[in-house]
C-alpha cells in the first residue's frame, strides 16, 4: 500500500511504556498495524492513508476493561498503554501476536486496533474516526473478537462482559466474517451438534479462532462437541460456554439481529433486531450508545454536535434522521419488559451507563440486571410484522405515525354471572384492567375523561425453535397504551400482548393519528 510509517519501534522497547501518538498522526486518516513486522521482526510498525483502503486487513473488537490477570495468569510478556486510553486496560503483546497471527493466517497483513489506529487525545480525530467506524468493521476481511479484553486471552469457560457493551453490536453485524479468539490448548477440530464448524488453532497449543455462530447457538440448548479426526467417542470435548454469559437473553437478541441481518426480509426485520440488542447493552459514554449503532441504520450524526451525556438529544437526532431517510419507527414495541422512557415514551428505558460490566436498569424492585428483566421475552417476539411503516419526529421526541386504534378506559374483567360478557376487556403489562370501546362506546363518554388509546404497533412472531413447546402460540398482537396530556400531545404509559383471537377485533379499529412523545406530568 501507499503509506506513511508514523511509529515504528522494537516490541522489546514498549514494556509498560505510555506511547504518545498525538503529534505523529495526521488527522483524519486510516491507520493500521503491519501483522509481519510484529510477528516476524517483533516490531511495531503503524502506518497511515489519507484514503479508505482497498488492500485486506483485520479489524479487533474487544472491550476497554475486560477480565482481570488473575493469580493463575502472569504478564509472560510486555505490556504498553497509549495516552489518553490509560483508564484502559493495557495492550498485551501478547495478544497482538496472536491477533496478528490469526490475521495472517486469514490473508491480511493488517490489522485496525481503534487503540493504535485512533489519535486517543485529538477531538477532532477521534470525532472522525467515530463516523468511519462502521465503514472500517463493515470492510475487513475478518473481525476478530477478543470477549476477555486485551490484556489476555481467556477461555470459553470464563464469563466476560463483550455482550454487554455497546460498541461490540456494530462490530459483529458490520463485517462479513466474525470470529471469536480465545485461549484454546486442545489443537484444531470441529464442533458438531447443535453448532457444525471448524475451530482453526492460531497458535499451537494456546489459542484458536471459530466463527461467533458456533459460540452463540449452544445457548439455545441441545448439546455441542469439540472433535478431531483422531477422537474416540469418550475423548470429544463437550462445548457449554459461558463467554458470553451465563444468561441466554444478550445472546438470543444477539442471534436475532444476525439472523435478521443475513435473513431473506433484512429490510424489515434487521433494524427492530437491532434496537433489540441495542437495548440490553451499555457504555462508558451516554452519547456512544447511539454512535455505536448509528452506521447500522446508514446513518452519520456529528459527535461534536452532542455532550458526551446528551444520549437523548442523539437518540432524536438518529430517529428523526432514519425516518427522514424512509425508515420505519422500528425501536416501537422492542420490548414490552421494560417501562416506557420518560423522555421518549415510545422507547423503553435506557440502561444505565457503566465504564465496565454488563446493562443495569431501575426498577421498581430496585436495580437489576438487564436480562433478569428480559429473561426468554425475545423467543416470543423473533420478528414483527404489520409494523408501522412510516412516520416523522420532531425536535422534542414527539412521533408521528398513524395506526389501527380503539378508545380505552380503565375496566374490571367481565363476569359470567353478569350480563356484561359482550365487554371486550384487555389487561396491560402492568396488570392492569382496560375495556375497549367500540365506536358507540368512545361517542358516549364525556368531554372530560382523560383520551387513552390502545394502539397496534404489529405481530410478534415467536421464534420457530421457541414456540414448541414453550409458546402455544406462534405469534401474538402487540400493542401500546397511549394517554393524551396536551391536545392531541400523547405520551406512552404500558404495553399490551394480545393472543390471536384478538386479530378479528384489532382489524376493525380505524386508523388514527397520533404524536406520541415525552412523558409530562399534568398534576
Amino acid at each position: 500500500m501507499s503509506s506513511k510509517t508514523v511509529f515504528e519501534k522494537p516490541i522489546s522497547s514498549l514494556r509498560n511504556v505510555v506511547l504518545d501518538l498525538k503529534d505523529l498522526l495526521t488527522p483524519k486518516n486510516y491507520r493500521f498495524i503491519d501483522c509481519a513486522q510484529f510477528v516476524k521482526s517483533r516490531t511495531l510498525v503503524i502506518s497511515e492513508i489519507s484514503t479508505f483502503p482497498t488492500f485486506p486487513y483485520s479489524a479487533v473488537s474487544y472491550v476497554w476493561r475486560g477480565n482481570p490477570l488473575s493469580g493463575t495468569v502472569t504478564d509472560s510478556t510486555s505490556s504498553f498503554s497509549v495516552e489518553g486510553a490509560k483508564d484502559g486496560d493495557p495492550v498485551s503483546v501478547d495478544v497482538l501476536t496472536h491477533v496478528c497471527t490469526a490475521s495472517l493466517q486469514s490473508g491480511a497483513n493488517y490489522v485496525w486496533l481503534d487503540r493504535l489506529c485512533i489519535s486517543q487525545t485529538d477531538p477532532e480525530d477521534k470525532a472522525w474516526q467515530i463516523t468511519q467506524m462502521y465503514r472500517v468493521y463493515q470492510a475487513c476481511h475478518r473481525c476478530f473478537i477478543l470477549p476477555g479484553g486485551i490484556s489476555r486471552l481467556v477461555g470459553l469457560n470464563e464469563e466476560t462482559s463483550w455482550i454487554h457493551r455497546a460498541w461490540t453490536l456494530q462490530e459483529v453485524l458490520a463485517p462479513n466474517y466474525a470470529m471469536v479468539l480465545f485461549a484454546w490448548h486442545a489443537g484444531p477440530g470441529w464442533f458438531y451438534g447443535k453448532s457444525r464448524g471448524d475451530l482453526v488453532e492460531v497458535i499451537e497449543h494456546q489459542s484458536a479462532v471459530v466463527e461467533i455462530d458456533d459460540l452463540l447457538r449452544p445457548y439455545l440448548g441441545g448439546d455441542t462437541f469439540f472433535t478431531t479426526d483422531d477422537d474416540e467417542p469418550d475423548q470429544r470435548i463437550k462445548i457449554d460456554p459461558i463467554i458470553f454469559g451465563r444468561e441466554s437473553s444478550h445472546v438470543i437478541a444477539l442471534l436475532g439481529a444476525m439472523d435478521a441481518r443475513d435473513g431473506p426480509d433484512t429490510d424489515d426485520h434487521a433494524p427492530h433486531a437491532i434496537w433489540r440488542s441495542a437495548m440490553m447493552r451499555t457504555s462508558s459514554r451516554p452519547v456512544d450508545m447511539v454512535f455505536s449503532i448509528m452506521g447500522l441504520f446508514n446513518v452519520i450524526l456529528d459527535p461534536r454536535s452532542f455532550d458526551k451525556n446528551d444520549r437523548i438529544g442523539a437518540t432524536i437526532a438518529l430517529a428523526r434522521e432514519i425516518l427522514r431517510q424512509g425508515g420505519k419507527p422500528s425501536w416501537l414495541g422492542v420490548s414490552f419488559s421494560i417501562p416506557p422512557s420518560r423522555a421518549i415514551s415510545t422507547f423503553p428505558e435506557f440502561p444505565m451507563t457503566r465504564v465496565e460490566g454488563k446493562a443495569l436498569i431501575r426498577t421498581d424492585n430496585g436495580t437489576k440486571e438487564i436480562a433478569e428483566v428480559i429473561q426468554d421475552e425475545f423467543l416470543a417476539a423473533w420478528s414483527l410484522r404489520e409494523a408501522i411503516e412510516k412516520g416523522s419526529m420532531d425536535e422534542d421526541g414527539y412521533l408521528t405515525f398513524s395506526s389501527k386504534a380503539a378508545r380505552i378506559v380503565p375496566g374490571r374483567c367481565p363476569s359470567a354471572s353478569t350480563s356484561d360478557t359482550g365487554r371486550i376487556v384487555v389487561k396491560d403489562e402492568d396488570s392492569n384492567d382496560w375495556e375497549i370501546l367500540s365506536d358507540e362506546g368512545a361517542a358516549n363518554l364525556q368531554s372530560n375523561d382523560p383520551r387513552r388509546f390502545i394502539v397496534y404497533v404489529g405481530m410478534a412472531l415467536a421464534h420457530p425453535w421457541a414456540s414448541r413447546p414453550m409458546y402455544l402460540e406462534i405469534y401474538s398482537l402487540r400493542a401500546i397504551l397511549v394517554e393524551e396530556h396536551k391536545p392531541e400531545k400523547f405520551h406512552r404509559t404500558s404495553n399490551f400482548t394480545l393472543g390471536p383471537c384478538y386479530e378479528a377485533v384489532v382489524k376493525t379499529w380505524k386508523e388514527h393519528d397520533f404524536n406520541v412523545g415525552p412523558v409530562v406530568n399534568t398534576d
